[in-house]
């Protein structure tokens, strides 16, 4: 019995460490629109190229009001995908300033037709299929968050 309760107690420790690894640093992130509205969401942060290149793939589902935000740390010319995404995606380009240049709207899963930033940009935000058109999230639109800081800090 001892033996199975150290078992049992190692295992939940394990299970533990791995559930928190896995769980995301997310950050409060304000997108204010052309006509003045704010649209409030939480994001995690892909900074490094690891981070970058898994992004959302498979995840089975994203919360309305979240997303993961990509930094490239410098204005680059992007290509993205859907490869191995199960669930639908806008992706909103932003540049160096914070200003958003485009969207690309309903992304589709597992669609490997490459998606191009509309020029250089620094970051992209990824969040559920549909949001950006019920956010009125549109060129011109900016970011703001207090934690700005961490979008500029190198990997």
């Amino acid at each position: 019995m001892l033996k199975l309760y150290k078992w049992f107690l190692c295992a939940l420790v394990v299970l533990n460490f791995s559930m928190s690894a896995m769980a995301a640093d997310r950050y409060p992130l304000t997108l204010i629109n052309p006509d003045g509205r704010e649209v409030r969401l939480e994001v995690e942060m892909a900074r490094t190229q690891k981070q970058r290149s898994i992004g959302l793939m498979d995840r089975s589902n994203l919360p309305k009001g979240q997303g993961m935000l990509f930094d490239f740390h410098r204005p680059v010319k992007v290509r993205m995908w859907m490869h191995r995404t199960y669930i639908p995606l806008d992706m909103v380009f932003i540049d160096e300033h914070g200003y958003v240049v485009g969207v690309h709207e309903n992304a589709q899963p597992h669609d490997k037709t490459v998606i191009a930033s509309p020029g250089l940009v620094r970051f992209v935000l990824e969040i559920g299929g549909g949001e950006a058109r019920g956010h009125g999230i549109v060129p011109s639109a900016q970011i703001r968050s207090k934690e700005m800081d961490l979008l500029s800090k190198k990997p």
